[in-house]
């Protein structure tokens, strides 16, 4: 049994994944299998985020099945679908795996916009904060 069922982001070919990865600050591509019924759930949850974050994340969508972009999926690594694959100025930052809820969705895609740094800066401050000390510390 064979579907037509595409996601409603457009596609990436072997020939348009390295200019689009680098050409955009943001890209957010959906691994996807025509075969994984979990994919079209998570087209579903994209679908109101791609409209919220569309201004800052270019959206596009990759068959895993399609034998000309073997070496993307081993270099990305996608392990699984559904999976969001994010690259940020040409780079891969992550790679998520599975169906999540709307809100971790929009947490995913916000933390992906963050500044380079940012996470780093967050770890120094609570690595300077003063902790608690047990009670048998005392």
């Amino acid at each position: 049994m064979t579907s037509d069922w595409t996601p409603s982001t457009p596609p990436l070919t072997a020939a348009t994944f390295v200019s689009t990865v680098r050409q955009h600050r943001y890209v957010a591509i959906h691994f996807w299998a025509e075969w994984n019924s979990s994919d079209r759930e998570f087209d579903e949850f994209m679908a109101p985020l791609r409209d919220e974050f569309d201004d800052r994340i270019l959206f596009r969508s990759i068959d895993v099945d399609d034998p000309s972009l073997a070496a993307v999926m081993v270099a990305a690594p996608v392990l699984n679908v559904p999976a969001l694959g994010i690259w940020r100025d040409g780079l891969r930052e992550r790679i998520v795996i599975g169906l999540q809820n709307e809100a971790s969705w929009r947490l995913i895609l916000a933390d992906a916009l963050r500044p380079v740094g940012a996470l780093s800066e967050l770890a120094e401050a609570a690595d300077s904060m003063p902790t608690m000390r047990h009670r048998r510390d005392r």
